[in-house]
């Protein structure tokens, strides 16, 4: 009989272990669905699987607790100049910022703001020259999927203050004859518009130099400054920038920059569609309607709105990792705006310096379309003068273009009259 009794004791035990064992692992799984359905900041999924699938057991008390690790689960660490252990205790913290943007958003006039710090590196469209110096028989950034991720490892390098990953394409540019136009496209990368038909000389002497010194001079001037801000329209997907919120080497944030679609339409249509604009220039007409608007532009305007409410969604969650700033507050309030950035991002007190360039860039309109010298106040609803009120609507009527104005604070025109009404400001209140 005593040996009956302790069979069936060992018996219900060990059924006891199974179902816990299956109920842990349900648990385990069970979490990690919800780690990888719910829209988790990126920085966190990583800790939350860990977490999740970590080895469990129940105390006294009936909770869940972290097993103690045992002798077993120990190995040896070799640590090298290479591995990433020994990285991470010899490297300095890269403080990145990155500016998610979008063309004719208004991004070459916020990456001025933050690149005339003292404190700031700052690049310039760095997959400009990878989508220009790239073989013929590859895509661009934007249609490529490949190109993407190897932008996305270049960015990651130069977070690093690393180039070794940009020096395919710098020096392809050897293969062309004009060699001002390389020094150009150099000093473009560092934010500085280069005009051709001036003399070499008038190049910062800095760069005018041979294609293969200009690694190092990046490389030196990077690592003596505090921040690294890399300006890009070339990512639409927050979380094609996950990886760096991973880094343990950069204290990374991203500043998202917001426009009104039917300002940034316009801007577009005037930049980028001179087909329609010689057909208005034949036909005598300055206001742009509804059949001016490039059929295959619609689709890639509801996507980008779409787009960019996810984006912002995503980014609300990462709490001091992440800002929004609309193009409109830049524009009409440029100082108080320029404070609130720099208070954010921790660049800190805004210079004389940076005032004085933004007193010099807001006041009158200089240039071309790609100028950042504007009489920002009157620029930021420009678009209200030259456009119909039935191209207006038809943008703001689209399905996710409609809840990209209501998302961030824009007003929609619901008659012809609120256009030219100078007292409406359709930029609504301060985002």
């Amino acid at each position: 009989m005593k040996y009956a009794t302790s069979f069936a004791v060992i018996i219900i035990a060990g059924i006891g272990t199974i179902l816990l064992t299956n109920t842990l692992y349900q648990n385990s799984f069970s979490a990690n669905s919800i780690v990888d359905r719910f829209p988790q900041p990126p920085h966190k999924i990583a800790r939350m699987r860990t977490l999740v699938n970590k080895k469990y057991e129940i105390n006294n008390t009936g909770e869940y607790i972290l097993s103690t690790p045992r002798k077993s689960d120990f190995r040896p660490v070799t640590l090298d100049a290479n591995s990433s252990t020994e990285k991470q205790m010899n490297s300095k913290v890269y403080k990145g910022i990155h500016i998610l943007a979008t063309g004719r958003s208004g991004s070459s006039f916020l990456g001025k703001i933050l690149a005339n710090s003292e404190r700031v590196f700052y690049l310039y469209e760095p997959g400009r020259l990878i989508d220009l110096y790239r073989p013929s028989n590859e895509s661009a950034i934007t249609k490529s999927t490949k190109q993407l991720q190897r932008y996305g490892h270049i960015i990651n390098s130069l977070y690093h203050c690393r180039f070794e990953n940009m020096e395919p394409y710098l020096n392809s540019m050897r293969q062309r004859v004009n060699y001002r136009q390389q020094l150009c496209d150099i000093q473009s990368l560092l934010g500085h518009p280069c005009d051709n038909d001036k003399d070499p000389s008038g190049i910062s002497p800095k760069l005018y130099n041979t294609i293969e010194t200009k690694l190092t001079g990046l490389h030196e001037q990077c690592e003596n400054k505090e921040f690294i801000v890399i300006k890009s329209i070339r990512i639409f997907d927050i979380l094609n920038l996950s990886q760096l919120f991973n880094d343990s080497e950069i204290d990374f944030k991203i500043l998202h920059l917001i426009r009104d679609p039917r300002g940034m339409t316009l801007s577009k249509l005037k930049a980028w569609a001179p087909d329609v604009i010689k057909k208005m220039k034949a036909e005598d007409r300055s206001v742009f309607d509804v059949q001016d608007l490039p059929s295959d532009w619609y689709s890639g305007l509801d996507d980008w709105c779409k787009a960019w409410i996810k984006d912002a969604s995503i980014g609300q969650q990462m709490v001091s990792k992440y800002m929004a700033v609309r193009y409109e507050d830049i524009s009409m309030m440029p100082l108080m705006t320029t404070r609130e950035i720099y208070d954010r991002l921790g660049l800190g007190e805004v210079s004389e310096h940076v005032v004085n360039w933004l007193n010099e860039h807001t006041k009158e309109s200089r240039g071309d379309e790609y100028s950042v010298s504007r009489n920002s106040m009157l620029n930021a609803e420009n678009w209200r003068r030259d456009m119909t009120y039935m191209l207006a609507k038809q943008i703001q009527d689209m399905e996710n273009c409609g809840k990209f104005l209501d998302t961030f604070g824009y007003i929609k025109v619901k008659r012809p009259q609120d256009l030219t009404n100078s007292s409406l400001s359709l930029s609504g209140q301060k985002h």
